[in-house]
């Protein structure tokens, strides 16, 4: 067997291991999703026990390049992406009672997430409005959440 089908061979049999594990852990996953988002979980409520209390959210912003420089109209357009992380006090699990799963993929509509935008004195342009994405949640209630784009702004 040549070295690039060795390769080849250990990429099809890591993927079908890992889609082997995802149809095993399916069942696991709806439990867990089906028990965190109950009735009393809410996508519009900040996600801490005591309201009082400061919600901790790290920003990090990735820039790539500008894709567009107008001096004269004061715009620019710059292609980026942003790491957002922050702690979901609800939605905690123990991954012993869910099959060992340690983390679930949440479409970005259906979860808390801190609103981001760009703000300057004549307008507030929100950041990536019209694309959705998915948040990683970890059993600890850590969530993460990658978005990526164009942001334009003057």
């Amino acid at each position: 067997m040549k070295h690039g089908q060795k390769i080849t061979c250990f990429w099809k049999i890591f993927i079908g291991l890992n889609l082997l594990h995802c149809v095993m852990t399916s069942p696991d996953a709806r439990r867990l999703l089906k028990d965190l988002f109950d009735d009393d979980y809410s996508s519009i409520v900040m996600p801490k026990q005591r309201h009082s209390d400061v919600m901790n959210v790290t920003v990090r912003f990735i820039p790539r390049g500008i894709t567009e420089f107008n001096e004269v109209a004061g715009q620019i357009s710059i292609a980026m992406g942003v790491d957002i992380r922050w702690n979901d006090e609800y939605l905690l699990w123990s991954p012993p009672k869910y099959g060992n799963l340690t983390h679930l993929l949440i479409p970005e509509e259906q979860i808390w997430t801190p609103k981001l935008s760009i703000a300057n004195p004549s307008d507030r342009v929100p950041i990536f409005p019209e694309d959705q994405f998915s948040v990683r949640l970890f059993f600890t209630g850590r969530a993460m959440l990658l978005k990526g784009g164009i942001v334009r702004c003057t």
